[in-house]
């Protein structure tokens, strides 16, 4: 499967959108394969689907969905440790960790905005030969 008709697979798809922080569009392109898939993957791609709407909501500034999301979707990697997917998913859960310590309350200020923090790339996980090029959706 790939999108556009081109060679890259939907999942590269999604990890395209979400490194231009498409993070919604990313979640969405995730889902696609989500909702398909019937075996183990399903929780895998849950993962990735919870980490990019918890970035879609940090930037809209609702802190609470975000982190419970991060937490959720750390949890259903830390599970579903695939070889089979085209990522360092260790690499990908310390992100997730990481950016959930970076998300504190902004404390009450008089009119002073702090911009939330951005999930780094995804694009620096992707694994340069997927162990299982087949595996990759």
């Amino acid at each position: 499967m790939s999108d556009r008709g081109g060679s890259t697979p939907p999942i590269v798809h999604g990890v395209r959108l979400f490194d231009a922080g498409a993070f919604w569009d990313a979640h969405e392109a995730w889902e696609h394969l989500w909702k398909a898939d019937r075996g183990s993957d399903r929780h895998y791609l849950k993962g990735l689907i919870q980490y990019a709407a918890a970035c879609h909501h940090l930037e809209r500034g609702n802190l609470r969905p975000a982190r419970t999301l991060l937490a959720s979707g750390c949890a259903h990697l830390e599970a579903n440790r695939s070889e089979r997917w085209p990522f360092h998913t260790a690499r990908i859960i310390e992100d997730m960790r990481d950016l959930a310590l970076r998300i504190t309350p902004a404390p009450e200020r008089s009119g002073d905005a702090q911009a939330p923090p951005r999930p780094r790339p995804l694009r620096r996980h992707l694994r340069r030969s997927p162990p299982d090029a087949g595996a990759v959706r």
